[in-house]
């Protein structure tokens, strides 16, 4: 993947969109689009993969939870590893803080990220589940982190099959949510 250029935001698209082109520079409008209903905005982009909205308040809501989390665990993952990486605001304070000689990606159905972020800081428009697998390398991570994602992942097994092939062989994924497994 390469990263943005300095005049797009720090958001990109995987392949896995519109009409297949590879597209990782910049949003389509398509993806920017947001549906509505009930008052409460979703994601376009592969609309329906994700049940919850993506509005202000249920980012309220998404960054109460990493609040919540790292302050009754005491940490931000609980994998064999210095430091890593979660969603969002979550990325940039690992990023900013912790690893500033590392590279991260978050990816996400809904284009909602801050549009200002650290160089080693990248986003991605994609599915985890997309059937065509992931718009990237095998091997291509040292870090996989998920959380507060299990409820919408519709086949687990295949997501932790891809999570391992996507991550280097003696690295493994990190899945901090109740009932979850990473290894």
């Amino acid at each position: 993947m390469s990263p943005p250029s300095s005049t797009d935001t720090a958001i990109t698209v995987g392949s896995h969109h519109d009409d297949d082109e590879n597209d990782t520079e910049s949003l389509t409008d398509s993806v920017r689009e947001h549906m509505y209903e009930n008052r409460l905005r979703y994601h376009a982009y592969r609309s329906g993969r994700y049940a919850f909205p993506n509005d202000a308040t249920e980012q309220d809501r998404d960054e109460m939870k990493h609040i919540i989390s790292v302050e009754l665990c005491g940490r931000y993952y609980f994998s064999p590893v210095q430091d890593a990486m979660a969603r969002g605001a979550e990325v940039l304070d690992l990023v900013a803080d912790l690893n500033p000689n590392s590279t991260f990606l978050g990816i996400d159905l809904s284009p909602i990220q801050p549009p200002e972020v650290p160089p080693n800081c990248h986003f991605m428009v994609d599915d985890i589940e997309h059937e065509n697998g992931w718009d990237l390398d095998k091997d291509h991570f040292d870090f996989i982190h998920l959380r507060h994602t299990l409820h919408s992942v519709r086949d687990r097994p295949e997501l932790m099959q891809r999570a391992y092939e996507y991550a280097h062989p003696s690295h493994f994924p990190s899945l901090p949510s109740p009932g979850a497994s990473s290894g």
